[in-house]
């Protein structure tokens, strides 16, 4: 259903056409989230649609852990949080 999105979003990743919240950093921090972490949860996340147009991915981490990720898209994508247990 939201196949399109998950395309955008890789598109968007790989070009490095993407910018990464103060508040995403510091949770990807936090919680031990990496880039590539990011990237294996928008390939392979279940994606389901948020408030004012952003798209939360539900997958996992490098590491197995449930991961999940909020973006937006605007000139680019905009990584706004990054949700997982801490490692």
């Amino acid at each position: 259903m939201h196949e399109g999105i998950r395309d955008k979003a890789l598109e968007r990743f790989d070009t490095k056409n993407f910018v990464v919240t103060p508040h995403a950093h510091l949770r990807m921090v936090q919680r031990g989230i990496t880039l590539a972490d990011i990237r294996l949860i928008l390939l392979h996340g279940a994606i389901e649609l948020q408030p004012k147009k952003r798209y939360k991915f539900k997958g996992w981490c490098m590491d197995k852990r449930d991961c999940q990720v909020v973006v937006e898209f605007e000139n680019g994508m905009v990584v706004i949080t990054a949700i997982g247990e801490i490692k």
